[in-house]
C-alpha cells in the first residue's frame, strides 16, 4: 500500500492560476471556485472555430469503443450518438439506469453497453444493504449490463461516511468477482480541485490519503477487474500510476475526462507517450461525455472526440478548442502520436478483452489520407500553431 502511494505523496503539486478565497472546505460550487464543472455551463466547446462535423480521417480504419460515458433517456442521446458515430465510435459504454438502458437498446440496438451504478440506500442496515446490493448486481448481469460503477470522489466519501474499503462493501466485491463483472471506479479528482475545492483536509483528506481505500480492495480481490476512471484520477503523476499498475495486475485504467487528459498529458507529452506504450495492454479509450438536459450543440460532444483524436493519433501542437478553467493560461494540446499497435489496443482491443465482447464492425474508410496529413494541412493553414 505504501509502495503504490509513495510517488503521489512525495510529488510537488503544480502551481495553479489563482486561488479561491473561501477556505471553508464545505460543499462549495466548483464553478464559483474557478474550476471546470462537468456541464461546462457558459464555456465554449469550439473556441478556435473548427468544423467538427467534418473530422480528419482516422489514422487506422478500426472501430472505437468509448468505455466511459453517462447517457440518460434516448431523447437526450440523439445528438451524442450522432457525434460519436461521426468520429468512428462504434460501441459506447454508458452509465445508465435499468429503464434508460432498456429504452436506449430499443432505439440504438447494440450501439450501447451499460454500467449499473449501485445505490447506497439501506447502508445503515448492513444485512438489508447486502441483500439488496447482491440482488441488484444479479439483475444487472441478467439484463446484460457490463459493469458496476462506483463514484467515490472525496465529497461522496465525506457525506456518506463510507470508504471504498468499508467491510460493508466486501460482499459486493466478492459477488462481482463470482459473476465476472468489472468495477468502474472514480478514485480522485484533479490536483487543482484539491487545492481549490477540497482544501479542508480534515474533511476530505489529501489526495494521497484517498488512494489507501482503493489499494486495500485491489489487493484483497485479485480476481476482480477494477477500471480506474480518468487514468485512476492521477494523470498529473505518471510515476504513481505506474506503481499502481505494477503492483495490481487486476487494475486497468480508462483515459476519459477529455480536458483533464489533454491538459496534464500535453504538459508531459514525452513521458505520457512512453507510459502509454509501456502499458498498452492496460489502457482503455473513454470520453466521460454526459448527456445533460438542454444540450443542443453538436460541438459539445464532437469537440471531445476531436481532442482525443489529436491527442492520441497526431503530433499536433495547438490550442485546445475547449475552454478549461482548470488550465494555467490558454489550454493547449500536444499530441502523443502513439504507434499503430498501441492505438488499436487503446481504441478497441483492450475493451474487447476486458468486457469479453465481440469486435464491433467498422466501415472500411480510405486509409491513404491520415490524421498526420490533417496535421500537415493544419501547419500549412496555421504555421504558428503546430
Amino acid at each position: 500500500m505504501k509502495k503504490a502511494t509513495r510517488a503521489l505523496s512525495s510529488a510537488r503539486r503544480p502551481r495553479c492560476a489563482g486561488r479561491a478565497r473561501s477556505a471553508s472546505g464545505g460543499a462549495a460550487s466548483s464553478t464559483a471556485l474557478g474550476v471546470s464543472s462537468p456541464r461546462g455551463d457558459g464555456l465554449s466547446s469550439n473556441r478556435t472555430g473548427i468544423d467538427f462535423r467534418h473530422p480528419p480521417p482516422r489514422r487506422l480504419p478500426c472501430p472505437l469503443i468509448d468505455v466511459h460515458t453517462h447517457v440518460g433517456r434516448p431523447a437526450l442521446a440523439a445528438l451524442f450518438a450522432e457525434a460519436a458515430r461521426t468520429y468512428q465510435v462504434r460501441r459506447v459504454f454508458a452509465i445508465s439506469s435499468f429503464d434508460d438502458a432498456d429504452a436506449l437498446r430499443r432505439r440504438y440496438g447494440a450501439f450501447f453497453e451499460f454500467y449499473y451504478r449501485l445505490p447506497f440506500d439501506g447502508k445503515n442496515r448492513p444485512r438489508l444493504f447486502r441483500r439488496l446490493s447482491l440482488e441488484r448486481i444479479d439483475e444487472a448481469v441478467e439484463r446484460g449490463f457490463s459493469g458496476i460503477k462506483f463514484w467515490f470522489k472525496p465529497p461522496f466519501v465525506a457525506e456518506q461516511k463510507l470508504k471504498f474499503c468499508d467491510p460493508l462493501l466486501y460482499p459486493v466485491f466478492e459477488h462481482m468477482a463470482q459473476r465476472g463483472i468489472p468495477a468502474l471506479v472514480h478514485m480522485a479528482d484533479p490536483d487543482v480541485w484539491f487545492e481549490r475545492v477540497y482544501r479542508n483536509t480534515r474533511r476530505y483528506g489529501t489526495k494521497a490519503q484517498n488512494y489507501l481505500q482503493f489499494t486495500r480492495v485491489f489487493r484483497d480481490f485479485p480476481n476482480l477487474t477494477f477500471i480506474g476512471a480518468h487514468l485512476a484520477g492521477d494523470p498529473e503523476r505518471l510515476d504513481h500510476l505506474q506503481e499502481l499498475l505494477d503492483e495490481f495486475p487486476n487494475l486497468v485504467m480508462d483515459c476519459s475526462a477529455t480536458k483533464w487528459m489533454a491538459r496534464e498529458l500535453s504538459r508531459q507529452w514525452q513521458a505520457a507517450r512512453e507510459f502509454f506504450i509501456r502499458n498498452a495492454d492496460r489502457l482503455l479509450f473513454g470520453s466521460d461525455l454526459v448527456t445533460f438536459e438542454g444540450i443542443r450543440d453538436f460541438d459539445r460532444y464532437a469537440s471531445r472526440y476531436w481532442v482525443h483524436q489529436m491527442l492520441w493519433e497526431t503530433s499536433v501542437r495547438c490550442e485546445s478548442p475547449i475552454d478549461d478553467l482548470d488550465s494555467d493560461g490558454t489550454p493547449r494540446i500536444h499530441g502523443l502520436c502513439l504507434p499503430d499497435e498501441v492505438l488499436e489496443k487503446l481504441y478497441w482491443r483492450n475493451a474487447v478483452r476486458v468486457f469479453r465482447i465481440r469486435r464491433p464492425p467498422v466501415s472500411r474508410v480510405a486509409a491513404e489520407v491520415t490524421s498526420e496529413h490533417h496535421v500537415r494541412n493544419m501547419r500549412a493553414r496555421h504555421p504558428g500553431s503546430v
